[in-house]
């Protein structure tokens, strides 16, 4: 794992169709960026393996598990097999894990629901 520095300056990405445009970026700021990566629900880990590791030499990499949007139609069980999926495949390419996107928000499902799997993500 990378040491990532304080402060973070980075950008948000949630379509990886362009990884070439997405590098070039990069390298133009003044400051090596933090590229947060929302990986898209029912998107299995190894189809952003190439632009993890495209991106990653210039960038450092956050990886958000799962989209709010994505949170309330997943059940324990399957965020758990996500977290383990994306870990097992990315892990060490990733050097921040956004385990839980607005999970105060009403949209994502019952907190006590939310809660444990931000929890087992966060143990995993």
């Amino acid at each position: 794992m990378r040491s990532v520095p304080d402060p973070l300056y980075g950008v948000t990405v949630d379509d990886i169709s362009n990884i070439t445009n997405i590098v070039d970026s990069s390298k133009a700021l003044a400051h090596m960026p933090t590229t947060r990566i929302v990986f898209d629900t029912g998107v299995d880990a190894s189809n952003y393996t190439t632009a993890v590791n495209t991106i990653q030499p210039v960038s450092y990499i956050m990886g958000e598990i799962l989209d709010s949007e994505g949170l309330a139609n997943t059940t324990l069980q399957q965020y758990h097999d996500r977290v383990a999926s994306y870990l097992q495949t990315l892990g060490n390419k990733v050097d921040i894990w956004e385990v839980g996107n607005e999970v105060n928000g009403n949209w994502t499902g019952n907190y006590s629901d939310v809660g444990a799997k931000i929890n087992d993500a966060y143990t995993s």
